[in-house]
């Protein structure tokens, strides 16, 4: 993809999320994701409202490399709703 440095999976945001030293050399470079990626993130049960604003602005900073233009932020809003009807517990993503 033009203009992406290196492409990461959910994984490497999360250890970005922690401040793992290993993402440190990839800190400015241009990132992409896969919207698999952004829906694992965004639609997690237990993620509190600042891990979630956290990961909004890590993914806006990123090219988000889509499914589909139709399918992938219905399914984020989908699941996120599903999930928390399932399991209301306040616990935190990590």
């Amino acid at each position: 993809m033009s203009g992406i440095d290196f492409i990461a999976d959910t994984n490497a945001l999360l250890y970005v999320f922690k401040k793992n030293p290993c993402m440190v050399p990839y800190l400015n470079s241009k990132i992409g994701i896969s919207v698999i990626s952004e829906m694992e993130l965004l639609s997690y049960p237990k993620i509190t409202s600042e891990e979630d604003l956290f990961f909004r602005r890590m993914i806006a900073s990123c090219k988000v490399i889509p499914l589909s233009d139709s399918m992938d932020k219905g399914f984020i809003r989908i699941t996120e709703l599903d999930l928390r009807l399932l399991n209301p517990a306040d616990e935190t993503v990590l």
